[in-house]
């Protein structure tokens, strides 16, 4: 059995396992901005395409998730009814434009930070490994 530099089984055909396969993927996501606007385009083309799957991928998403799921409904009712104002400007970095809602805790649903798309990704990609 091939090993990986890390001593972890190869996955498959390739030198890495899983897990270095993964993060090498996410440092080329965080540091290529021509990458990820082509892997964002390369999914919203088959999204598009595949609509049926793509609302497959989410009800199970949101079976697997429920808590998350849970919190980003009442975000969207808040804003919805007027409980919650969306505001014009990213809280991290003062940009004008339509922030996204980030949660720090799922379990206080309407708790959240608003923070533009390019904010919300770095955190995500600075924060979160598998």
């Amino acid at each position: 059995m091939r090993l990986c530099p890390c001593g972890q089984p190869v996955y498959r055909d390739t030198a890495r396992c899983r897990t270095c396969l993964n993060r090498r993927a996410r440092e080329r996501y965080a540091q290529n901005p021509e990458y990820r606007a082509a892997i964002r385009t390369q999914a919203a083309q088959w999204a598009e395409a595949n609509r049926e799957a793509r609302n497959a991928i989410s009800r199970a998403y949101g079976k697997r998730n429920p808590e998350k799921n849970r919190a980003h409904r009442r975000v969207q009712i808040a804003l919805k009814d007027g409980r919650l104002v969306r505001p014009s400007r990213c809280e991290a970095c003062s940009k004008r434009c339509t922030p996204e809602a980030h949660h720090d805790d799922y379990s206080k649903a309407l708790d959240v930070r608003w923070l533009c798309k390019g904010c919300h990704e770095r955190y995500h990609l600075t924060t979160i490994s598998t």
